[in-house]
């Protein structure tokens, strides 16, 4: 028996260290040094179907996810039951009636440093302060018929006032006319910069655990159009 505890070691050391060879090297390495960027390396049984939140309705997508965006809300797994509690959110929502629902923002969250927010004479990449409009652009995007967003839409389809009509009227624009997006939706508006108001068709009170779904979480219309 002593020669498969031979074997078996050099393997298990391998396997621990393999992640460190695979680590960019040379000129990569200095580049994900210099922009400050954070790499991860994982291993799925199937491909990851897609990393933009509006359009992954798989564990395995929803997975990965759940490393690379935060929402309004999440989950505070080591309490029991589970709650729900803010992250990019200030506070959970405020609701006088169960139909209009205002949600402040944190203020001073930034998007990670993007080629898409432009380059610094440094070469180093820029970023730009998340809004309430970042959450407005989300859920038009869930809502637009030229994005496949399937789960996504399907839980919040006839929730909130307007956005059946948004999506009815995205049908006449062509996929890669963005101008779409400056439509207004009755139910989804950024009162200023930081707070955002969310208005239902009908009284649903799951809607903080929708807000709680990588799915919903914001994505820079810069990045989009990039």
């Amino acid at each position: 028996m002593r020669w498969i505890f031979i074997l078996v070691l050099p393997v298990t050391v391998a396997v621990i260290l393999s992640p460190m060879l695979w680590l960019p090297e040379g000129g990569e390495k200095a580049r994900y040094d210099a922009q400050n960027l954070m790499v991860r390396y994982g291993s799925y049984i199937v491909p990851i179907k897609s990393v933009d939140p509006a359009t992954a309705g798989d564990v395995y997508s929803a997975g990965f996810q759940a490393n690379a965006y935060e929402g309004l809300y999440g989950y505070h797994f080591l309490k029991r039951p589970v709650e729900v509690i803010p992250l990019l959110a200030e506070a959970m929502p405020e609701t006088a009636d169960g139909l209009t629902y205002t949600i402040r923002i944190k203020p001073g969250v930034k998007f990670q440093r993007n080629p898409c927010f432009g380059t610094n004479p440094d070469g180093s990449y820029k970023t730009r302060t998340l809004t309430a409009e970042d959450f407005v652009y989300a859920f038009k995007r869930i809502a637009d018929y030229h994005v496949s967003a399937g789960l996504a839409w399907t839980l919040i389809r006839g929730r909130i006032a307007g956005l059946d009509e948004y999506r009815k009227k995205t049908k006449e624009y062509t996929a890669g006319d963005f101008s779409r997006y400056a439509l207004d939706v009755e139910g989804i508006k950024a009162i200023d910069e930081l707070t955002l108001e969310i208005r239902l068709a009908d009284p649903f009170p799951q809607l903080i655990y929708l807000l709680a779904s990588n799915n919903y979480a914001p994505i820079a219309y810069e990045a989009v159009e990039y």
